[in-house]
């Protein structure tokens, strides 16, 4: 959504999304209202891992989620979305990844 805002100069504001969402939602999560705080506290945070909350509880079980993606892999377990959470997270937070052009070799 934020690349299209930005692409469409539609100035969204996720916060009141995230509300808007929650309150029509059957769920209607706690982690809604996670999210709606972030945006609260700052309108233009780039990715919500960087929101406290959300780091704090992606540092708390990344270790458990490799766990889980090891195992499987293991087992013969296909388990694609929570690989690619991982691979996500690590390459969020990785300034050079494998495979990445060295921008200073040319």
């Amino acid at each position: 959504m934020k690349a299209a805002s930005k692409e469409n100069n539609w100035d969204l504001n996720y916060g009141e999304i995230a509300k808007i969402f929650r309150a029509g939602c059957i769920i209607r999560a706690q982690f809604l209202q996670k999210i709606t705080d972030a945006y609260v506290e700052n309108a233009d945070i780039a990715n919500l891992l960087l929101a406290p909350y959300f780091k704090q509880i992606a540092d708390e079980y990344q270790q458990a989620l490799r766990d889980v993606v090891s195992y499987a892999v293991q087992n013969g377990i296909p388990t694609p979305t929570f690989s690619a959470a991982i691979a996500y997270y690590d390459s969020y937070r990785s300034a050079v990844l494998p495979g990445q052009p060295d921008p200073g070799a040319a």
